[in-house]
């Protein structure tokens, strides 16, 4: 049975998510009133074919976002306005009634916090489209959460700001290269930095790869990392990371990260304990 029937509480009309099924990102976070936020015309259409530039694909489902939020922030406001009520009924039951409204208690309770996650998410998202100095990864995540159709096409940008750019040369270096796309309605974002210097602790080398999919409400990443040390004696040290992680609708995560380390020095190489979780 669900909440809603539980509570004998009425179901929104068109309360629905993209695609009319699954769960429906919520609106504002902290569990209070709704706040409105102005809202593009509503009954925008999924991109078709070859899509232009991410943030003109965002505002065109943008009015869906806020319609969701704000139908959405009407149910979380009934729920909390059942739940003390909900609680004096169970303080004053007793037996199987109890344990049975108990169960309602700890399920509206579970409910009412998925629905501030997801209100987080979609308050978030609108930020994230009025916001002009959003970057482009996280518009394309908006369109896999909204499931829009059509393509976005892949983009590369170079940065360098991890050194000052008096310092900066063929042997020192800091070079970040981003990749975005967005397809088939997963965003992909690869990121691959290099970092490179010479200081009085020896010389320094690390390479890492970091991937990120989002399709729909789910988020994976994965990540490498690889690390060498020289030191002004001439000792060798090597690290390798990896992780994948996946983030869920709700928020929740799980993932593993492995790592192994060796050291080289005139007496051949020695391995270092690796370590996961």
């Amino acid at each position: 049975m669900s909440l809603l029937a539980l509570l004998k509480l009425p179901t929104p009309k068109h309360f629905l998510p993209p695609g009319g099924t699954g769960s429906m990102p919520l609106p504002s976070p902290g569990g209070t009133t709704a706040k409105s936020t102005p809202t593009a015309p509503t009954g925008a259409k999924p991109v078709g074919g070859e899509a232009g530039e991410p943030r003109a694909e965002a505002l065109k489902v943008r009015g869906e976002i806020e319609a969701r939020r704000r139908q959405a922030a009407d149910l979380l406001l009934r729920m909390q306005k059942v739940e003390p009520l909900l609680k004096a009924k169970v303080a004053a039951a007793s037996g199987d009634e109890k344990k049975k409204l108990s169960e309602q208690q700890a399920l509206l309770a579970r409910k009412i916090a998925d629905a501030e996650k997801s209100v987080t998410r979609a308050q978030a998202d609108l930020d994230a489209i009025d916001n002009p100095g959003s970057k482009r990864e996280e518009l394309l995540a908006i369109l896999a959460r909204q499931r829009v159709a059509g393509k976005v096409a892949e983009s590369t940008e170079v940065s360098s700001p991890g050194l000052d750019p008096n310092k900066k040369s063929k042997i020192n270096k800091d070079v970040t290269t981003t990749t975005t796309s967005y397809a088939n309605g997963q965003a992909h974002t690869e990121k691959v930095r290099e970092q490179q210097k010479v200081g009085l602790g020896g010389y320094t080398k690390t390479q890492s790869r970091d991937k990120e999919v989002t399709n729909g409400n789910t988020t994976v990443r994965a990540g490498e990392e690889k690390k060498t040390q020289v030191s002004l004696g001439g000792k060798v040290s090597q690290e390798e990371k990896k992780s994948v992680e996946v983030e869920r609708a709700d928020g929740s995560k799980a993932g593993i990260e492995t790592s192994k380390a060796k050291e080289l020095s005139t007496k051949g190489p020695r391995a270092i304990p690796s370590a996961g979780r």
